[in-house]
Parts: C-alpha cells; structure tokens; sequence
C-alpha cells in the first residue's frame, strides 16, 4: 500500500476550488466530506486518491492539472520545504535533500539529481508497475514534482527559470502554466522520465538559509517585491541581504565583496541607479516589518526578527521610515 497524503490530497482539492469548481462534489463521489478530510481522522486508500485525482484532472477538463498546482505552490507551503531543507547551503544541495525527502514519503516516483561535466539533469521517474495501477495518479504527481522543482529553483534562489530546458513523455495541451518558466518548449522522450536540464553553475546557486522564523516572511517579501529576472544593482543587493540574512543583514563591507568590487565602487554603481546600500536596507527592513505586522503585534518579537537590539529603536527607525508610528501605520493600512 503506497502512502496517501492527505496535505496533498487538499491541495489538489483547493486548486479545483480555485479554479470554480466544487471540492465538496468531488469528495462526495469517493464517499467522505471536506471535514472528514480536513479533521485528519480519515484513512484514504490508494484506490480513494486515484479517483479523487481522475475526478478532479476530469472537473477541470485540465490533463496536466498537478502542474498546475506544483506551479501556484503556496508561500506557506515553500516556507515548510525550506524549514525542512534548512542546512542547504547551495541548489545542489537542497536538490539532493530533496529527492532523499521524497524517498521517504512515496513510491510512486523516483527523483534525482544527475550531474555531468558541464551541466545536470533533474530526472523524475515514475514506478512502472504503479503507473500501471494508478495512471492518473502516478503521471499528475510527477507533474507535481515538476512544476515545484522549477518553483522552489525560482523562489529559494531568487533566480529566473526562464531558461530551463524540459523533456517530458508527451505534449503538454496547455502551455500557460509553464511559460512562468521558460519560454523553451519541452522536447518529447519516449523512456518515460520527465527532465530539467540547466548549466553547472545553476548547482552553486546560494539558497535563501534565514533562521526559521523569518523563512516564510521573507519568501512572502520575494513573491510580492522582488522581480527574479531583474538584474540592476539594486536588485542584486536587495536579493543579496534577503539570501544571506540570518540573525543580522550583511554589512556593506560582506557586500562588496560578494560581487568582487569595492565598496566605492559598488555604491557608485546604486548611486547611478538613484539608490544606496542604507536605502536598500531600510526598504528590505521596513518591507519585511510590514509583512511581520499582518502576523503580529508583538512590536518586541518583530524588532528582534529584523535585527534591531530593542523595541523602541524598532519603533524609532519605523517611524523613520513610514512618518507614522506603527500603531498609525496598523490602523490606517492594515486593518
């Protein structure tokens, strides 16, 4: 018996939500409720989750419907891989925890990082005796695994996927999903993996390794602030303190020397962007007090999250930067 998870099993229902249809109708053909899912009390078999799967890809009309979710995976969701895979210094590494992390939770696919001299290959490859069993099942997971290899690439490096070359074992019928991606189209294999292919130097790339309270907070500062294929110096260096922000944000001095320049002349390059390291700063600060604040009014907690020594020069440097207090700036725009 293969391990159903439920946590996935919501999902899939949730994007069927999402996408206008009726999650309760299609829990209700299987036999069970939402609330009987949701209280974590039911036992759903394997036979269960193939039809839920075949139910929804049949609702939605949507034959690569996991692709689909693996592509709007949550921020919440992306926080809880990174918690998990928190020791990651680089993607190769994360990508390597990753697939023993998927070892452990099921059988239906085998994950795996293939490096070569000059490039790698992520390879994602079903069970041949389960896709037999479960087909539906089994092909909208590895399309799962795939869009959320591209994701977390995207979102826990801070860098683009528009490059990524793919090769899967059909054509896919809707494309929109994947253009978020890269704008290649997936070349046709007939040995039944699904593939993404990138250059060496895609393994080196530093993964966001903040301490786990503030993960989920400054993934949700990237999704809403940061443009991944933005390559201006201001851009870069705000990537680089949300990236390497642990207890403390870099100095200038650590800065400078990421990019191999000095410090002249890397606030020279932001001055002729209209910027500097100190307005960076405060605007990745004061961006991520805001996102705090829509959790908390805990004013001493978050003055600690984003390395200030004490609540009031938190209050102080916040007023600073808004010209409202704090309790102003929560009445005013975030009730």
């Amino acid at each position: 018996m293969l391990l159903v998870s439920q946590n996935i099993i919501l999902r899939l229902l949730q994007a069927v939500e999402t996408l206008g249809h009726s999650p309760d109708l299609i829990c209700k053909s299987v036999g069970f409720t939402m609330d009987d899912l949701k209280s974590g009390q039911l036992v759903l078999t394997d036979e269960d989750a193939e039809k839920i799967w075949s139910t929804c890809v049949k609702t939605t009309n949507n034959p690569e419907l996991g692709f689909y979710i693996g592509a709007h995976a949550s921020i919440e969701s992306l926080g809880l891989l990174g918690q998990l895979f928190q020791n990651a210094v680089s993607l190769k590494e994360l990508l390597s925890f990753a697939a023993d992390y998927l070892w452990l939770i099921t059988d239906l696919i085998k994950f795996e990082v293939i490096v070569r001299k000059k490039d790698f290959y992520i390879q994602i490859t079903p069970d041949l005796h389960l896709q037999t069993v479960f087909p539906v099942r089994s092909k909208q997971v590895c399309l799962i695994t795939l869009a959320m290899s591209l994701r977390i690439k995207e979102v826990l490096t801070l860098s683009s996927s528009e490059t990524a070359l793919i090769s899967m074992p059909f054509e896919l019928k809707n494309r929109n999903e994947l253009l978020k991606f890269t704008n290649n189209i997936p070349s046709i294999n007939n040995d039944n993996h699904y593939r993404i292919f990138g250059s060496i130097e895609i393994l080196q790339i530093k993964v966001i390794n903040a301490n786990p309270e503030m993960l989920i907070s400054i993934l949700d500062y990237c999704n809403n602030h940061i443009n991944a294929s933005h390559n201006s110096w201001s851009s870069k260096v705000e990537k680089f303190l949300l990236s390497h922000y642990i207890y403390k944000f870099p100095v200038l001095n650590d800065v400078s020397n990421h990019f191999n320049l000095g410090e002249r002349t890397l606030q020279r390059n932001l001055n002729n962007e209209d910027t500097s390291y100190k307005d960076i700063l405060k605007r990745v600060r004061f961006n991520l007090a805001v996102i705090e604040l829509k959790k908390t009014n805990n004013i001493k907690e978050i003055a600690s999250k984003i390395g200030f020594a004490n609540a009031s020069s938190f209050r102080k440097a916040f007023k600073n930067w808004s010209g409202v207090s704090i309790k102003e700036y929560t009445i005013n725009n975030l009730k």
